[in-house]
């Protein structure tokens, strides 16, 4: 079993259509793809993630995938990556100190 990333989907595009589209090129798709939205207004993002049943190299030159297009759109498939890391991890405990520190010091100079 192996994750795809599908990019540059058409937006109208349907989980039929790329279900359709990878079956016709001999690959057995596991899951019903999941098409990634906006977290608010639900629309469509362009692209998706498959779970197919072959160990295919999207990204080689010679396979079945490689510029193949959807209604016109040239597809961009890739072996997916694991969940992305933000890079945020909370608030940063040297900062969170020296913030308070401060509030301290302008607090004892004032009068009430």
């Amino acid at each position: 079993m192996r994750e795809l990333f599908v990019g540059n989907v058409p937006f109208n595009a349907t989980e039929k259509e790329i279900v359709d589209f990878f079956e016709d090129r001999g690959v057995h798709v596991l899951d019903a793809p999941r098409f990634m939205r906006d977290k608010q207004t639900r629309d469509f993002l362009g692209f998706a993630f498959v779970k197919i049943d072959a160990d295919i190299d999207p990204t080689d030159e010679s396979g079945p995938f490689f510029g193949q297009d959807l209604r016109g759109r040239t597809l961009r498939i890739e072996i997916a990556k694991g969940p992305r890391q933000s890079g945020f991890s909370g608030p940063d405990p040297i900062r969170r100190e020296r913030a308070r520190a401060s509030r301290q010091r302008s607090h004892e100079g004032a009068s009430f």
